[in-house]
């Protein structure tokens, strides 16, 4: 029995919907790279935080919380560090 025009389209629309699907996915995935620096950052915050002198906290805070947010803006690429701007993302600095 031979396919009729109407579920070649059809199958063609779903593979399509499927595709499209899955670049959706892996567009919102977060890379693991990025949660074992965050882990990392907490760590150094909480021992400073931990060592109880104002000094330590006031130098270590702002510093791990500044380089923490610029991996953040210039990751555009689930598992690519530094691509943001390019391949249409649009992200600027403060």
């Amino acid at each position: 029995m031979s396919e009729s025009p109407d579920q070649i389209a059809a199958a063609a629309a779903l593979a399509d919907i499927r595709q499209r699907q899955q670049q959706i996915v892996d567009a919102a995935l977060v890379p693991t790279w990025y949660w074992w620096l965050v882990t990392v950052l907490v760590v150094a915050l909480g021992l400073a935080a931990d060592s109880g002198r104002p000094a330590v906290i006031a130098v270590v805070g702002p510093v791990l919380m500044r380089r923490l947010r610029r991996i953040a803006l210039t990751s555009g690429t689930p598992g690519t560090p530094g691509t943001a701007g390019k391949a249409g993302t649009a992200r600027t600095a403060r």
